[in-house]
């Protein structure tokens, strides 16, 4: 009796544990277009200056791959291919997620995870993107003008520095609004932090 008794209680106590690393189970299936066959990296990314740790590797065959991992609560992840230099971010959503997108094209605009989170992260770094693009082009104009020969204090080169503050400033506002109205907490900190 008491050895039955024993016998059940182990198998409750793995049949439990099974089911919290299910409920903790995260799957991504994916279809890169215009891939190579190689290895793709699924790597969860941090907060601080913790580097990022790769929690599981698949391969891409034929543009198809499938990776999995087991993470307590939503964070974010990254997607990052052995060839070139292409990463993917996206919030994990408990189950399964697919991803889909293509190589030859490196646009934030190019590539898709399921879930809401997800929505609500590529919209933020669509925003980013955009932003940083306008600022790095003032950036550029002002020093190829100043290498030209224009002073520091000429009229144009003090508005395309005013208009770059501005543009910053504007950004800054949006990101915190963004961290302040959106549902996904770590979308929230993501935002917050650029």
């Amino acid at each position: 009796m008491k050895r039955s008794l024993s016998v059940v209680a182990v198998a409750l106590l793995l049949f439990s544990c099974k089911n919290d690393s299910d409920k903790e189970k995260f799957t991504v299936s994916g279809e890169l277009k215009n891939t190579p066959d190689s290895l793709v990296y699924l790597e969860e990314l941090f907060f601080s200056e913790a580097a990022p740790e790769v929690l599981d590797t698949g391969i891409i065959k034929n543009g198809k791959f499938e990776v999995s991992a087991l993470a307590p609560e939503e964070g974010l992840y990254r997607l990052r291919t052995e060839i070139g230099n292409t990463a993917y971010l996206f919030v994990n959503e408990r189950g399964n997620m697919h991803f889909t997108g293509d190589a030859d094209n490196r646009e934030t605009t190019s590539y898709a995870f399921t879930g809401g989170a997800n929505s609500s992260l590529k919209k933020i770094l669509v925003h980013a993107d955009s932003v940083g693009n306008l600022l790095s082009a003032k950036d550029l104009l002002i020093t190829r003008l100043i290498k030209g020969g224009a002073a520091e204090n000429d009229s144009t080169i003090m508005t395309l520095k005013n208009e770059f503050k501005l543009l910053n400033d504007h950004f800054s506002n949006y990101c915190f609004g963004f961290a302040d109205t959106t549902k996904n907490p770590v979308v929230a900190l993501f935002a917050a932090t650029m």
